[in-house]
């Protein structure tokens, strides 16, 4: 035995060597061979629909499909199969060997069997599997828990809402939007379809123009307002077109011209002021632009001597499309005019009762012009001849003084009217020099 080993270990260069000889002489042809192999291996794989195998795909998702033959009978399922049984099936295939890398999940499809269902109630349903490639051979589980309700169907009216608004700077007329459609009709199991209470087109204004066209999503909701995204539900439209203007705003000032106000005469204007002060308009830049103010129409009111107060309404709104208010409380505060007049050779009347006894004034005048002031109306009416003036003579040695005038109508002081500042200086002797 040892020699036998020895000799094997002596031969084993002259073995490998005639080895790589023969693998390496004429190589060529036998990679050729081996390609042809390769070849005539695929040609037979795919010409042979017979040579099969099974192939199983785990986690499959059951579709939410296969409900309409339930319609018929007015019901329909209110379990949510896909979001319930998302990868819960496993399903077996008998594929061709050509077709067998080519299965995936994506090409199965596993939808319930609702055939013979005419009432509503809790089922288990049977599965039905489909594959692109090959036989499907095996579905575990083979049914699956549904709950069938009657059908009901409502029609909800849609209502807009617009976000990305400037309201400061914009007007939108959404009083004036139109809808379309303007309602929805939303069918799908009872339970469910109760939920529904309002349908919200919700609009994005923030892109400006004169007119905003725009498809909006019709969201479900409920009752607190929250967004009702079950897929069991059907709607006759998913979309709501939405056509809403919009235009620039701008405040203008409220004011008048007062020369438009006739007074009487002797009456002037103290204040005009105006509720609201300003109006928001809302039309085209090109008008807007050329405002400064909006034209009044203001009433002949006839000759004015009094406060009073009017609601006054615009003129020439037809081109705007948004006004904040037609109209306007005007409060105008009148009064009358205080005015002066000068009245000479008024009667002077000497009161000496002031004088030192002894005292008397020597060389007194009988007349002196004044200055009166007062209301308007009265300086206007008062006869000069029922004026006289009072000096009020005090002394306690002869002298000039300096005398104080008060103005009487009629031999009575009169609070209406005042005096311009006016004195008389007289002189002040012995009683016996005024006698001479």
């Amino acid at each position: 035995m040892k020699l036998f080993i020895a000799r094997a270990k002596a031969a084993m260069p002259v073995i490998l060597k005639t080895v790589w000889n023969f693998l390496t002489r004429r190589l060529w042809l036998k990679l050729l061979s081996l390609l042809l192999a390769l070849i005539l291996w695929t040609y037979i794989v795919s010409s042979t629909p017979s040579l099969t195998r099974t192939k199983t795909i785990e986690n499959v998702s059951v579709t939410q499909s296969g409900a309409n033959v339930l319609s018929a009978y007015t019901l329909a399922v209110s379990t949510d199969v896909f979001s319930v049984y998302q990868n819960y099936v496993d399903v077996s295939v008998t594929v061709p060997q050509s077709q067998y890398s080519q299965l995936t999940a994506r090409n199965i499809r596993v939808t319930p069997d609702y055939t013979g269902i005419r009432t509503p109630g809790t089922y288990d349903v049977p599965l039905v599997a489909t594959s692109a490639y090959g036989t499907v051979s095996r579905i575990s589980p083979a049914t699956i828990s549904v709950t069938i309700e009657n059908l009901e169907s409502r029609v909800v009216s849609v209502e807009p809402e617009f976000w990305g608004e400037d309201t400061e700077n914009y007007w939108y007329g959404e009083a004036s939007a139109t809808l379309n459609p303007q309602q929805i009709n939303v069918s799908g199991p009872a339970s469910i379809v109760s939920q529904v209470k309002s349908i919200r087109a919700l609009v994005d204004v923030s892109g400006r123009g004169s007119i905003v066209r725009k498809s909006a999503t019709a969201q479900l909701l409920d009752a607190e307002g929250n967004v009702l995204s079950n897929s069991l539900l059907t709607r006759s439209s998913s979309t709501c077109y939405v056509v809403l203007e919009v235009y620039p705003k701008k405040a203008l000032d409220v004011s008048i011209d007062t020369a438009r106000l006739r007074l009487k005469e002797g009456y002037q204007i103290d204040s005009v002021t105006f509720q609201p002060g300003q109006i928001s308009v809302a039309g085209s830049p090109e008008l807007l632009d050329a405002l400064d103010y909006l034209p009044l129409d203001v009433p002949d009111f006839g000759e004015i001597s009094s406060s009073f107060t009017a609601t006054l309404s615009f003129s020439e709104l037809d081109e705007f499309r948004y006004v904040s208010a037609k109209s306007v409380y005007m409060s105008v505060s009148v009064s009358e005019k205080n005015t002066n007049h000068q009245y000479t050779s008024v009667p002077v009347i000497l009161d000496t009762s002031g004088l030192k006894d002894g005292l008397d004034v020597i060389n007194a005048p009988l007349q002196a012009d004044v200055t009166l002031s007062g209301p308007y109306s009265q300086i206007a009416s008062l006869d000069p001849s029922a004026l006289t003036l009072r000096a009020l003579v005090s002394a306690d040695a002869p002298g000039e003084v300096t005398v104080p005038v008060q103005v009487l109508v009629n031999g009575l002081p009169d609070g209406r009217f005042e005096l311009d500042e006016t004195v008389l200086i007289l002189t002040v002797g012995q009683l016996q020099e005024a006698a001479q």
